[in-house]
């Protein structure tokens, strides 16, 4: 489902110093989504991690784009990131240019679809809806001022913002940005999330 938090959390390990200094140099992150093309997922990766001319990048064909980085990331400590893969095409396309080697390389997927999963033969971490509790502190974080915090109308609208984001991290957030933009009057805040109808 989308807006979960599966590209923010894969975002907060990609960018762990940690995580950084011991993949080093040897790091990518691509966004694949529904439409996508190899060639342009692998210009992505490579990138990150070798240095194409121009030149090269116009004229590069897929699989020999795929040995280059293949044989830059041979014996090394790698980590691509995919983001949003929406096909099993996607992951077919590209593994065959990640070297297979017990070196704790890694190759993270974000996905709507478990069937990646599966064709990758990996582990799945599958994020669950936030509760009414997380969901109203998230919020709460988000509208962010003192003043909106403190308004005595608030309380009565807890349970309908609840309700209509859903247990959605994203639709949260945006919904509490865009409530603390708002005049703190019952109207106003009303005609908002009657706008979700």
């Amino acid at each position: 489902m989308g807006g979960l938090g599966k590209t923010t959390l894969a975002k907060k390990v990609y960018n762990d110093g940690a995580v950084q200094n011991h993949f080093g140099r040897y790091c990518a992150w691509v966004y694949v989504s529904q439409e996508y093309n190899i060639l342009e997922l692998l210009l992505g990766i490579a990138s990150c991690i070798i240095t194409l001319t121009d030149e090269q990048k116009r004229k590069i064909q897929n699989h020999e784009l795929g040995k280059e980085i293949e044989k830059c990331l041979q014996e090394k400590s790698y980590l691509i990131m995919l983001d949003d893969v929406w096909n099993t095409d996607v992951w077919r396309g590209l593994s065959s240019f990640f070297p297979a080697e017990s070196n704790k390389s890694r190759v993270l997927i974000t996905t709507r679809n478990e069937q990646i999963v599966v064709d990758a033969h990996s582990d799945c971490y599958k994020l669950q809806l936030l509760g009414d509790d997380e969901s109203w502190e998230l919020f709460l974080s988000r509208v962010g001022s003192t003043t909106v915090l403190t308004w005595s109308g608030l309380e009565e609208f807890k349970k309908e913002i609840v309700s209509k984001c859903k247990g959605l991290p994203l639709a949260i957030v945006v919904l509490g940005g865009l409530l603390s933009l708002k005049d703190l009057t019952q109207n106003s805040w009303q005609k908002v999330l009657k706008s979700m109808d």
